[in-house]
Formats: structure tokens, C-alpha cells, sequence
């Protein structure tokens, strides 16, 4: 900015040496401050961008310390506290294979009646 400031008013002090030199030192003012005006925008930006920047940065470490303590302690959770943990996370679970059945045990009565045809009531 200060540079700016300085280029301005040594436009303005070449400028009123020359003729005609009211036309001059406006259009060097305008050209000058258009550029000042064009900085001070870029600036903000660039200011706006370090502040959101800076936010995921910290959003980033918050989940990486939710995920340290979800990796030790959640199965020790309830199902509602870890399905509220990994929407936190915003984890996403794909299956890409058959669920596993729970296999039947066979216990020596139902053995006894299937061996023979029998229908097993319950």
C-alpha cells in the first residue's frame, strides 16, 4: 500500500511539471489508484483464503483426534454412540460380499428328528 501511495505521489509531482498538467496528474492518479484499489481487493482475498485455510486446518486436527479416541474406545460404545461417532467422521461403510449366516447348531434332539423326517415343533 505504501508503495502505491508513493508511486501516486510521484506521478503527481512529475506530472505537474509537464503542460497541460492537470490532465496528466489525473489520469496518473486514476490509472495509480485503480491499481491500489485492485491490491487492497487481492489483499482481503488473499486474508479470507488464510482464514479458511486455517479453519480445515483445525477442523482436519479435530478429526484426527475424534478418530484416535474412537479407535480405542469404540467398541466399548453402544451401537447409537458409535453410529453417532462414525456420522461424525462421516465414515460410509460399503459391502462387497454376502453378510455371513449364523450357522444352526445342531443339538442331538432336532438331530434325532431330522434323521428320521420328522417335523421339529416349536
Amino acid at each position: 500500500m505504501a508503495a502505491h501511495d508513493a508511486a501516486i505521489s510521484a506521478a503527481v509531482v512529475v506530472a505537474a511539471r509537464q503542460p497541460g498538467a492537470e490532465a496528466a496528474i489525473e489520469r496518473a492518479v486514476a490509472t495509480l489508484t485503480k491499481e491500489r484499489e485492485h491490491t487492497v481487493q487481492v489483499l482481503e482475498d488473499v486474508k479470507l483464503w488464510q482464514q479458511e485455510a486455517e479453519h480445515a486446518a483445525q477442523r482436519g486436527r479435530d478429526l484426527q483426534d475424534l478418530v484416535q479416541l474412537a479407535r480405542h474406545r469404540l467398541r466399548h460404545m453402544e451401537p447409537g454412540q458409535q453410529a453417532e461417532v462414525l456420522d461424525l467422521l462421516e465414515i460410509q461403510v460399503t459391502i462387497l460380499g454376502e453378510i455371513p449366516r449364523k450357522t444352526r447348531c445342531d443339538g442331538g434332539v432336532s438331530a434325532w428328528f431330522r434323521g428320521r423326517a420328522r417335523r421339529v415343533r416349536f
